[in-house]
């Protein structure tokens, strides 16, 4: 999820989701990383002692503070129930230009606010899976259905006319010569050692390095399998 909405979110796009644990969380504080503001919409009311789960409380007090928005249609103090989940997921769907899913069972709420942005207009985006994952298997029927399938963080930017945002003056400046020669080669595809030794010129005991302290440096990003993008 990181590498697929990072360069968006640097861009400047505001994330909403729904405060849950895992992406839902990932996808808040991934704004808040950044300084771009986020939307969370709840399935409670909006007070310490309602919000869930409860150890996001801290969490939604960052968002905003960050001046971000917290939204719920339930009154001050209404406790969480299973039922108000799917019913809230209807406002994130309706908040949004398009709905991002990354993974879906077969049968989970997920799919609910990909059918809900639908009936809204909104397009759904899906990040497919292998055929082998339970928990890809939602997101593979979406794309069987229609919907765009994102696989990098240039569908992303593409979607929403968005620029890769540069490397800052800043950053730059705290580059060494190999460091700068690297940076210059990656790109928001994933792209093999072995091809950016080729782009760099680079031998590949100076460019493995360089990545190293690129990923340290939050320029580069190790997708797996020895390929590299530009953060």
């Amino acid at each position: 999820m990181r590498q697929i909405l990072t360069p968006a979110v640097r861009a400047g796009l505001p994330l909403v989701s729904g405060l849950a644990y895992g992406i839902d969380s990932a996808a808040h504080r991934l704004c808040l990383e950044y300084g771009v503001p986020t939307v969370a919409v709840l399935g409670s009311g909006i007070n310490d002692s309602s919000i869930y789960p409860r150890l996001h409380v801290k969490l939604l007090h960052q968002i905003i503070d960050s001046g971000g928005v917290v939204i719920s249609e339930y009154s001050t103090g209404t406790p969480p129930h299973l039922g108000q989940f799917p019913a809230r997921n209807r406002i994130i769907a309706g908040l949004t230009q398009a709905t991002l899913i990354v993974q879906a069972a077969e049968r989970s709420g997920s799919l609910i606010t990909a059918r809900l942005a639908l009936e809204s207009g909104r397009e759904v985006l899906a990040v497919p899976g292998a055929i082998t994952d339970s928990l890809a298997a939602g997101v593979n029927f979406l794309i069987q259905q229609g919907a765009t399938p994102v696989t990098c963080a240039q569908d992303i930017l593409d979607l929403y006319g968005l620029k890769p945002p540069d490397i800052t003056e800043q950053t730059k400046a705290e580059l060494t010569p190999d460091q700068q020669t690297v940076a210059a080669a990656l790109s928001h595809q994933p792209q093999h050692i072995d091809e950016l030794a080729e782009l760099t010129k680079l031998p590949t005991s100076i460019l493995s390095v360089a990545l190293t302290e690129l990923e340290l440096l939050e320029v580069a990003l190790n997708t797996g399998g020895m390929r590299y993008i530009k953060k």
